[in-house]
């Protein structure tokens, strides 16, 4: 029987969360959510690049090749309740997203995407630094996951 979430207790990934600190892909965090027979657990990781001393001018110099960056990576995991993953699954009741949201511009701020695959109906979600209007629960059910993983970027975003 499905649970409160609407989905069957076989193990499946619900929810990806990535955030991207400053608009870089290099620098991120990953939090997926795995329903694993009536709990849940989150899979967080954390990346980054690793920069060279003097990386930046090799960079730009296009006769120089090969050079490697090193990815550097922490990852833990948080097992959660059916009732305590419910609980933040609820603020997403009712949600009504607009389709194409308003335009945002700017030069600094974090990416924001949030997917998720619920019995193989896929949705996708981003936005930059400030969420638009209408994706008020979307950003606060993605802080809630971030809240929930005890990664230390909640402080920077409370």
């Amino acid at each position: 029987m499905a649970g409160e979430t609407g989905v069957s207790n076989k193990t499946m990934i619900l929810v990806k969360l990535t955030v991207s600190p400053n608009w870089t892909l290099d620098n991120k965090i990953t939090i997926r959510v795995v329903k694993k027979d009536e709990d849940f657990e989150l899979i967080c990781r954390k990346t980054a690049q690793e920069r060279f001393q003097g990386q930046d001018d090799v960079e730009s110099n296009p006769f120089v090749e090969n050079i490697k960056k090193r990815r550097k990576f922490k990852q833990w995991r948080v097992f959660l309740t059916a009732d305590a993953f419910n609980s933040l699954f609820s603020t997403l009741h009712g949600v009504n997203v607009p389709i194409i949201p308003e335009y945002q511009d700017g030069c600094d701020g974090d990416e924001w995407i949030l997917e998720f695959n619920i019995e193989g109906h896929e949705s996708k979600y981003s936005w930059w630094s400030t969420e638009p209007k209408g994706y008020e629960k979307l950003s606060k059910f993605s802080i809630g996951l971030l809240k929930l993983s005890n990664h230390s970027k909640i402080k920077d975003i409370e």
